[in-house]
């Protein structure tokens, strides 16, 4: 049997299956008795310590080839752990709901998690399956204490560890037994586990329907995460196949190949560059041949829950990304935080509507100037030697961009002042998701250097229908919504005063086939889409019917 799926970490590998079977608790009452309270507390913090202890193993002892994600990740668990109000949280439920420690635990955990899954940045999702990891280690290490956290012991023979999920925990496992390759019915790219496997090294691949594909443990399995493919009980001609590949290694995209464009049939041709939500999914710019990154989200970094990152830490990250794009250029948004994406522990964003309130670029100028201050000073110093622009998201009036603007160049100044190198020509861009802001676009292009459409945004304050709730989402097509008739507004302005070169898209509906012939027909030429979506925007795009704007 040959099954299909998505790569999240490359190589090829051939083993057994090993089937992680999903973690089993003990039932536990539904309340304590009042003099139970104290003895349950401490519990709880006895499990924690177990819990920080473990981690702080790993942290201390893994070494390369993931000497800086693995230590990064485990640190920023325990962070969580450290994280006093939210215990306290759970105390509290001990205390006032006589919850035992178990119940409790897991309600604080599944009602933080469900905040996070519920936002549609797939950062945001991802950071819930953490906390979910980390509310299952807590548990154990209250079920089962010291026993909970004993290793698995390493086999003989390669195994592929199939699993549901795709947790760290799950991670740690596999690099402890050696495990051959990972099979997961997870997608989920920028999550933790993801990123430790690949910075082990270890071929996953997700998307596989685990349960339902009759895998059952000691059945042989060919694992291509190159491909995406799957073999169930392979031949010895696909065996020895496969071993000629993984012989060679994993080929991650040819860094040397140029970009490639989409040529129009009228001889034009439309930039194609990448939306990006981590610095691990650089190579897909090679892979994929984009121009280069044309959105880069820095919502992952705010994501736990020990506060934001310095500015030698936002620094480096941007840095390292434009090393590895080798010149390609790179375009940096602020951070977008509000609304759906309020990870835990951060505040400022909440209202009596969250989408409509501090979101974004707002919530900085209002509240937290400094956070934006430490933000554009990480990236004016790693734009010194890079191609780095800066876009600002939620912006609502050229003011918003006036002030960024004038941030900008006081910090430029204080770090010449100080003689850190930094960029004093780093090109400032706005987002066009909310509809005034795209009603006075020439008004922006006076204060902005570029322009990004985020679509996702502007129909859904165009339409005022949430994109979360499923009830109204039939008000969002883009033929009925009046989106076209908008963005062809938003083009014709720029014309109008010669900066429509200084436009792009940069929402979902540039990495749809028929959106992006649709936004090519308005007169776009530079979109940012999904790596993965590019090459069917691109052949969409070349085909005979897609041409430039009539009218």
């Amino acid at each position: 049997m040959r099954l299909r799926g998505t790569v999240i970490s490359p190589g090829v590998a051939v083993g057994v299956a090993s089937i992680v079977e999903p973690l089993a608790f003990p039932s536990t009452p539904a309340t304590i008795a009042a003099q139970d309270v104290e003895r349950e507390i401490e519990r709880l913090h006895h499990g924690k310590q177990l819990v920080r202890e473990h981690l702080e193993e790993h942290v201390r002892g893994v070494h390369a080839p993931a000497a800086e994600d693995w230590p990064q990740i485990f640190a920023a668990h325990l962070l969580v752990l450290e994280d006093h109000a939210f215990f306290r949280s759970i105390e509290d439920r001990i205390r006032h709901q006589l919850l035992p420690a178990d119940r409790a635990v897991e309600e604080a955990f599944h009602s933080a998690a469900s905040r996070l899954a519920a936002s549609d940045d797939c950062y945001m999702r991802a950071r819930a399956e953490d906390l979910r990891d980390i509310c299952a280690s807590v548990r154990q290490a209250l079920a089962y204490g010291t026993a909970a956290f004993e290793r698995h012991p390493a086999t003989r023979q390669p195994t592929v560890l199939v699993t549901s999920d795709l947790r760290p925990s799950l991670a740690l496992r596999a690099r402890h037994e050696g495990s051959a390759a990972v099979v997961t019915g997870s997608t989920a790219q920028v999550s933790h586990g993801a990123i430790l496997l690949r910075a082990a090294g270890i071929p996953t691949l997700g998307g596989i329907p685990v349960d339902e594909a009759e895998i059952a443990d000691g059945t042989p399995l060919l694992v291509d995460a190159n491909t995406g493919e799957l073999l169930l009980q392979p031949g010895e001609d696909d065996v020895s196949a496969a071993r000629t590949r993984l012989a060679s290694g994993p080929d991650p995209g040819d860094v040397t190949l140029p970009p490639l464009d989409a040529d129009l049939p009228d001889g034009e041709s439309v930039a194609l560059f990448a939306n990006l939500d981590h610095p691990a999914q650089a190579p897909l710019c090679f892979v994929h041949r984009l121009r280069g990154v044309g959105l880069f989200r820095t919502e992952f970094l705010g994501g736990g829950v020990g506060g934001m990152p310095d500015e030698e830490t936002q620094y480096r990250t941007i840095q390292d990304l434009a090393v590895v794009l080798g010149g390609r250029p790179l375009v940096v948004r602020t951070f977008d935080f509000g609304a759906d994406k309020e990870p835990l522990g951060l505040h400022g964003c909440l209202g009596p509507n969250p989408a409509l309130g501090l979101r974004g670029i707002r919530r900085h100028l209002q509240h937290f100037p400094e956070e934006l201050r430490t933000q554009l000073r990480a990236i004016l110093r790693a734009s010194v030697d890079a191609d780095v622009s800066i876009l600002l998201p939620m912006v609502t009036t050229a003011d918003d961009v006036r002030a960024v603007r004038s941030i900008l160049q006081e910090e430029t100044a204080r770090l010449h002042a100080r003689g850190v190198r930094a960029s004093d020509r780093i090109r400032l861009g706005a987002m066009l998701e909310v509809p005034s802001a795209a009603l006075e676009v020439a008004e922006m292009l006076e204060v902005a250097d570029f322009l990004s459409v985020g679509t996702n945004d502007l129909v859904q304050y165009l339409t005022a229908a949430d994109r979360d709730n499923p009830a109204v989402l039939a008000y969002q097509n883009p033929r009925r919504s009046g989106l076209y008739r908008l963005l062809r507004f938003v083009m014709e302005a720029a014309r109008a005063v010669r900066r429509h070169h200084d436009l792009s898209v940069c929402g979902e509906l540039a990495s749809d086939p028929e959106g992006a012939r649709e936004l090519v027909r308005l007169g776009f030429r530079s979109l940012s889409v999904t790596p993965q979506a590019a090459a069917t925007v691109r052949a969409a795009l070349q085909a005979p019917s897609a041409s430039r704007e009539t009218g």
